[in-house]
């Protein structure tokens, strides 16, 4: 009975992700069909095992064999009847945890919200670009014009007192 461990199969996650989109009518049909054939199985071989060990009597032959492989066979049929059914509660179960299928409009709104958180940061890289740029800006004209009027008209002084200590050594002035 190969699938009959269902939610070993795929991670939880993958599987809720998985339910939350399609549902659980395939995987609850596949795992129907297998515990369909798996109880016919077992009923075609003589139904579940005793549950307690069944001593032979004196006297009594030995088990054979075949009837070991026989009580082997229904033993493993059994268990996988169980865990089918425990599959299929499982599914029941994460299905209820999750909310159910998602709705068109379920859909809708985490589609318009992917959108928006989207447009939202390329907004936000697109103001602190420019915040950046108007920054720089404000930064050249800060280094451009930090020098105090004082200062300024002391260097323009300067200069002009080195110019007229020229043009008398010229006889210009």
């Amino acid at each position: 009975m190969e699938g009959a461990q269902g939610c070993t199969q795929a991670p939880y996650s993958a599987l809720k992700v998985e339910f939350k989109l399609f549902g659980i009518e395939h995987k609850l049909e596949e795992r129907t069909n297998l515990l369909a054939m798996a109880e016919t199985e077992l009923t075609a071989a003589g139904g579940p095992p005793p549950t307690v060990p069944v001593r032979r009597a004196k006297g009594q032959p030995k088990v054979t064999e075949a009837e070991k492989a026989k009580l082997k066979k229904r033993k493993a049929l059994a268990e996988d009847v169980a865990t089918l059914k425990a599959n299929i509660a499982s599914f029941y179960a994460l299905i209820q945890e999750i909310g159910g299928v998602i709705t068109t409009e379920e859909a809708r709104e985490l589609i318009f919200q992917k959108h928006h958180d989207l447009v939202a940061s390329c907004l936000q890289r697109y103001v602190q670009a420019e915040e950046q740029a108007l920054f720089d800006i404000f930064e050249n004209l800060f280094v451009k014009y930090s020098s105090s009027a004082q200062t300024l008209e002391d260097a323009r002084q300067s200069t002009l007192d080195e110019l007229q200590g020229f043009l008398s050594k010229l006889g210009y002035a």
